[in-house]
């Protein structure tokens, strides 16, 4: 693996529902301990090395770094939503530098209502 290459895709939601009807959309910010080469991804505990996790709009391709806010979701008819986002592995430094081992990586949210 090459530095930034991704892995293991995982696709999750959150569903917003019974949203005021005075607001009309929301965003998410992940926020976690950031790995100490790429401050952008979220880092892993657990024995492996050379890898962070990285969240991504639905779309898979548009990283939301730690600390920032994703785009937002319009709180439909219903007052209602859903966050879509995919979490992946990315390599963060040169294949010889990557160890295979558990990669975990916690991260809390901030949901922001508009």
């Amino acid at each position: 693996a090459s530095t930034g290459d991704t892995a293991a895709a995982t696709r999750f939601s959150v569903r917003l529902t019974a949203c005021p009807a005075t607001l009309l959309s929301a965003d998410m910010r992940f926020d976690g301990p950031a790995d100490a080469i790429d401050n952008r991804l979220l880092a892993v505990s657990g024995g492996a090395a050379g890898v962070a996790v990285g969240i991504f709009e639905n779309d898979s391709t548009t990283l939301i770094p730690v600390r920032s806010r994703s785009a937002s979701v319009s709180l439909s008819t219903g007052n209602a939503g859903t966050l879509e986002f995919v979490a992946k592995y990315m390599a963060t430094g040169a294949p010889s530098l990557i160890v295979a081992g558990d990669a975990n990586a916690t991260s809390q949210f901030t949901i922001s209502y508009n």
